[in-house]
């Protein structure tokens, strides 16, 4: 089964920042409750697609590990804009767009990694995450290399108000920051979870 640092190991390759750095957001989120532990620590613990959810969103949502745990919070419960059905997507991942918030559908894709890759085929998605303003958008890329949205997440304001804001949006800096991340991330932590269930 998949450990904390193989985990942390998988996302400092892919983000391009140490493994010291990585290890330190998931001390803050796993000390803010959103990390797996058990009493043997967290080397020991298994790690579930929801903690692989919950550790990219904490590195791709700001530069503040002590601010993380705040800021998953509010990216967990992100909800989708109502949109008409879109045409032609691939079954699993029009299945997992319906989902209820924005970790459950970051969550079942790295959880359906293998038949979303299956179905993708030459296909490519990008989650692009503001990091200023919450808010997430999916993008699904045909093989000539066009995009087109196909999901938007934004605040529940019935949960949160309107007027919530992240450490990067503070001191009235007027700009909006934009992560990336692509369907290849996603597939990595995917085949993470699933190696190391299958040689557990």
């Amino acid at each position: 089964m998949a450990r904390y640092p193989d985990l942390i190991e998988t996302l400092a390759r892919l983000d391009g920042r140490p493994f010291p750095s990585i290890d330190t957001y998931a001390r803050f989120l796993r000390s803010g409750g959103y990390l797996s532990e058990t009493r043997r620590g967290n080397t020991s613990t298994r790690v579930t697609a929801n903690d692989a959810c919950n550790l990219l969103l904490g590195t791709l949502t700001t530069e503040s590990p002590t601010a993380a745990p705040r800021v998953v919070e509010t990216f967990r419960g992100l909800v989708r804009l109502p949109a008409p059905p879109a045409k032609d997507l691939p079954r699993t991942l029009g299945l997992l767009i319906q989902l209820p918030n924005f970790a459950e559908f970051l969550a079942g894709a790295i959880d359906y990694a293998r038949p979303l890759r299956n179905e993708l085929g030459e296909f490519g998605f990008e989650l692009q995450v503001s990091r200023s303003v919450p808010a997430a958008g999916l993008m699904l890329r045909d093989p000539l290399g066009r995009r087109r949205r196909i999901a938007e997440w934004v605040v529940d304001v019935r949960r949160h108000g309107a007027g919530v804001g992240l450490p990067e949006a503070e001191g009235g800096a007027d700009r909006r920051l934009i992560a990336s991340i692509t369907h290849r991330t996603i597939f990595a932590l995917g085949d993470l979870l699933e190696r190391e269930e299958i040689s557990a």
